[in-house]
């Protein structure tokens, strides 16, 4: 009897103890909400690339892409070309992870951001897409090896060129 008592002891002590320690680690684990964007005017953006080190390595690549984003226009806002250069590169990057063709889509933003684009950048972003382009080769050289040349259409995807067209635009890039 006084056996009892004692085990019907320990065991309310040992289920209350239980009991307290899941409502403390709820507390502790729960997650942070993450903290607003905020983009400095003229910052080296060491925080926000850190951030995004930091989601990439969480694996949370969509919300790392949203940091980048948020770089981007910051960056192409005040004409910060190497940081420019830095987030479309990164977002080429955090792409490939999420989408199936981004190597392609990838090719025609970089056409669109040289069109657009100045000296400090325009030349780095060239030289980017030229191996984009040798990368796509490399990527698809089984399908280049028995295409013909089509003539009389409008040429502007990259999957309907040529090897010699492709080429051609390597060099010239």
């Amino acid at each position: 009897m006084h056996l009892k008592k004692i085990f019907s002891i320990i065991f309310i002590c040992a289920s209350s103890v239980l009991i307290s320690l899941s409502f403390l680690s709820n507390t502790y684990t729960a997650p942070k909400p993450l903290e607003p964007l905020v983009f400095e005017k003229g910052s080296d953006y060491a925080k926000l690339w850190k951030r995004v080190d930091s989601l990439t390595n969480k694996g949370l690549t969509k919300s790392a892409l949203e940091v980048v984003n948020g770089i981007y226009n910051l960056s192409k806002k005040e004409n910060n070309a190497p940081q420019f250069v830095k987030s479309i590169l990164r977002r080429m990057k955090l792409e490939s992870q999420m989408e199936e063709f981004s190597l392609e889509k990838s090719i025609y933003t970089l056409n669109t951001e040289i069109e657009s684009s100045k000296f400090p950048a325009k030349p780095i972003l060239q030289s980017i897409l030229a191996d984009s382009y040798w990368q796509y080769y490399q990527n698809n050289r089984w399908k280049f090896l028995n295409r013909t040349n089509t003539v009389n259409f409008k040429n502007d995807d990259v999957s309907t060129w040529t090897l010699t067209q492709l080429l051609s635009e390597t060099i010239k890039l």
